[in-house]
């Protein structure tokens, strides 16, 4: 036994199944001017937000910093960890306000003043094949932008370099003591 649906109700759905271009194409061609002027208004705005929008420039980089054998152990299971300390390094205020101070002199009336200088920094890992420390610095000024990362590179390599030196001291110290008995 089949149901078949009523003949009105079958009529119905055949006539609203149909598309008729026709109108569509009239719309179209008799309210041009409306669609018109709506499309100017939403470029207008497009361009009042573009010119009255803050810019903001970001520098970034992708920092590869191989791992030391005599400090870091052969297993790889804690291999992302020495990462760590380079990242604590980068975002430590010490560190970011020496970089500060270091382009206060050619940045700072630009800025608005040194305390302006501060800029969004973003610093984290990134796993992929090769461990990489990725910096991101966000500011208003394009030039101060790729200068602060360039600075705050070179104060985390003199700073990690001191550590090393710091600890490589003491040791060798200890090893040429140990050796001459």
């Amino acid at each position: 036994m089949s149901v078949t649906p009523p003949k009105r109700l079958n009529k119905q759905l055949q006539e609203e199944s149909k598309i008729d271009f026709r109108v569509y194409i009239g719309i179209v061609l008799f309210r041009w001017q409306i669609i018109a002027l709506c499309f100017l208004y939403s470029m207008l705005a497009a361009v009042v937000y573009l010119d009255f929008a803050p810019r903001e420039y970001r520098s970034h980089c992708n920092l590869m910093i191989y791992r030391d054998s005599r400090i870091v152990g052969k297993s790889n299971q804690r291999y992302w960890e020495y990462l760590q300390p380079h990242v604590y390094m980068l975002r430590n205020r010490k560190t970011i306000e020496s970089v500060i101070d270091k382009l206060a002199p050619e940045f700072a009336e630009d800025m608005g003043g040194r305390y302006k200088m501060n800029p969004k920094l973003s610093v984290g890992t990134g796993k992929g094949l090769n461990p990489m420390v990725q910096i991101s610095v966000q500011s208003s000024n394009p030039k101060y932008c790729k200068a602060f990362l360039d600075a705050l590179i070179e104060e985390h390599k003199e700073r990690w370099n001191n550590i090393q030196r710091q600890s490589r001291n003491p040791a060798e110290r200890a090893g040429a003591a140990g050796g001459k008995n």
